[in-house]
């Protein structure tokens, strides 16, 4: 026995409420809304306010059209006021280029001049190391140094007498007490002036030469009394305040240490 049909059934056979098949004359879908048109200032002024857009982007640069250097895509008269993207980017390229260049060549001279600083103290050293005698190590610091640090004067002081003789050693002068003091100040041990007026009291006769000057605070020990290593040079700006001062420092400790060994002081 059949079933009796559904008296709510549509003509078709199909359930009466059940989804219909589209057929090819039913009505397309509505499209998704387009996005708002953006006008060029808004993209201009968003690029503008996201510069590195299109350093992140690279390949949208492919697709982008610059104008002409002719000014062909722009309305007829205003071909010179147009600018060439491709000619601003080259230009921009060669000044990052040049920028980096120049940074390249001062730090290749920086670290030459570093180089060649390192290796004048270290036979600086050297040559303090080789004294046979005090007298030896006051000459090699006041006469040789210079010409092994390429600098015109080289002087100890000191601010009451080690020794009576040295007065009248050449390269070496005293100093009122507290003077290294109101040179250097208190704490600090290096000095580096760029431009001095040479003093007669550190440099002596040859103090009208210097240009430029750096002042080593020299501490002995025991109850001799403080000291100072003048470099003086006849180049305004051969020392300056920007420079490091750990190969002058270091140079300085060992004529501490050597003063030290010779006089039979005890060491700091």
């Amino acid at each position: 026995m059949s079933e009796p049909q559904d008296s709510k059934a549509n003509p078709d056979g199909t359930k009466a409420g059940a989804a219909t098949p589209a057929g090819p004359d039913a009505a397309p879908l509505p499209p998704p809304a387009a996005p708002p048109d953006l006008t060029p200032a808004q993209v201009a002024a968003w690029l503008a306010a996201h510069p590195g857009f299109l350093a992140g982007q690279p390949e949208l640069l492919h697709l982008l059209q610059p104008p002409s250097a002719h000014g062909d895509s722009g309305p007829a008269g205003q071909g010179g006021n147009v600018l060439d993207f491709q000619r601003f980017m080259i230009d921009r390229l060669q000044g990052d280029v040049g920028r980096l260049t120049r940074t390249k060549d001062q730090v290749i001279a920086a670290s030459r001049q570093n180089a060649s600083t390192q290796r004048q103290v270290h036979d600086a050293v050297l040559a303090l190391l080789s004294a046979t005698s005090f007298e030896h190590l006051i000459h090699i610091a006041t006469a040789d140094l210079a010409s092994i640090l390429d600098v015109d004067l080289v002087t100890i002081c000191l601010e009451s007498d080690l020794l009576q003789r040295q007065v009248e050693t050449p390269g070496v002068a005293t100093l009122p007490p507290g003077a290294i003091d109101s040179l250097l100040g208190a704490d600090k041990r290096i000095l580096l002036r760029a431009a001095a007026s040479g003093q007669a009291a550190l440099f002596g006769p040859g103090a009208r030469l210097v240009k430029s000057d750096a002042l080593v605070r020299l501490t002995f020990g025991g109850t001799a009394p403080p000291g100072l290593f003048a470099f003086g040079s006849r180049e305004p700006g051969r020392f300056d305040a920007g420079q490091g001062t750990e190969l002058l420092g270091f140079l300085g400790g060992v004529m501490e240490r050597c003063v030290q060994a010779w006089l039979d002081l005890p060491r700091l």
